[in-house]
């Protein structure tokens, strides 16, 4: 969502003759000529957010010690705008095109980026923090009474949905809850240091 709408107030401050619509609508232009203009929108709508949530699903698995967000999203332009778009005739490669609107889409790219890695952040941080918690009951007595900033506080909202789930299951069979959260935390932890 940041950079597109990044990308909408940098194109109206494009000079008329460079304000033709942006590559994404280009690109659907191209691959979808005959289309009505509905079908049109929403093509550019999906392949434009798809394609973003795949570079950032990709972005997020890359192993090791990742380049920042904010240069990733300018090599995704690259990568896309001189590379594979211009390979498959789709557009024409980004240095046939007016330098303001490369200036717009590279800077879009890179408020992407940004976006793309405080938003990482933010997810790994709640993974660890809100999600990183043990999702077992503790030993609680029924009777605790519960105090503000307490465990029984908190057992007081989770042990009757723990305890319908550990109902369930053993009607329904599978594995046990906490079991299941660790294994997903680990699949996490896979994607990212």
């Amino acid at each position: 969502m940041a950079m597109t709408a990044a990308m909408r107030r940098l194109h109206e401050k494009l000079p008329p003759k460079q304000s033709y619509p942006l590559p994404p609508r280009e690109i659907t232009d191209r691959m979808i000529p005959s289309a009505s203009q509905e079908i049109k929108s929403a093509a550019t709508l999906l392949g434009h957010f798809g394609y973003g949530a795949l570079a950032g699903a990709l972005y997020a698995c890359l192993p090791g010690k990742r380049m920042p967000a904010v240069i990733y999203g300018p090599l995704v332009w690259t990568a896309s705008y001189f590379g594979w778009i211009p390979a498959a005739g789709i557009l024409e490669p980004a240095h046939q095109h007016p330098a303001r609107r490369n200036g717009l889409m590279i800077l879009a790219h890179a408020v992407w980026g940004l976006a793309l890695g405080l938003g990482l952040k933010e997810l790994y941080t709640a993974s660890e923090r809100s999600f990183g918690m043990d999702v077992e009951p503790q030993a609680t007595p029924k009777d605790a009474k519960a105090k503000p900033g307490t465990a029984a506080k908190h057992d007081e909202w989770r042990r009757p949905v723990l305890d319908h789930y550990h109902a369930s299951k053993d009607r329904f069979g599978g594995p046990k809850i906490g079991e299941y959260v660790r294994s997903v935390r680990s699949e996490i932890r896979g994607c990212h240091p």
